[in-house]
């Protein structure tokens, strides 16, 4: 089903993203309550979402970078976090950064995406997070 580890096929993704998905479900359903980790079910909520999108994008034969999604989702959690109990994490913010552009590169280099595969992962994993949290 699957021809080697890198995906290249935008159709062997579907079952991973499967995977993913469920696990995700169960994670919010079993696991975290909002009522007791009300932030961490809301990023676990968010990364189903996006994870639900990008799966709905394999169907439609269109390709987004997971790694960035996950990245930029990360970062977009940690800024909601340090904005809500004003704690000031600057330095690990900046890191993140650093590293979405790290990982982003990679991508390039090893040509396992295109810039707008870049793009579309990094909004993919930002504005669900934002959505989650302030709707």
């Amino acid at each position: 089903m699957i021809d080697s580890i890198f995906l290249k096929d935008v159709s062997q993704r579907k079952i991973p993203l499967y995977i993913y998905v469920l696990i995700l479900f169960l994670i919010i359903t079993k696991v975290i309550t909002k009522s007791i980790f009300a932030e961490l079910y809301d990023f676990f909520l968010a990364s189903l979402i996006s994870s639900i999108i990008c799966l709905t994008l394999v169907f439609f034969r269109v390709k987004a970078s997971m790694h960035i999604m996950g990245i930029s989702g990360l970062v977009m959690f940690l800024a909601i976090l340090s904005i809500t109990y004003q704690v000031n994490i600057t330095f690990a913010l900046g890191f993140l950064i650093f590293m979405i552009g790290l990982v982003a590169t990679s991508r390039l280099f090893l040509k396992a995406h295109t810039f707008p595969e870049l793009i579309f992962g990094f909004f993919i994993g930002l504005i669900p997070q934002l959505l989650v949290t302030y709707w």
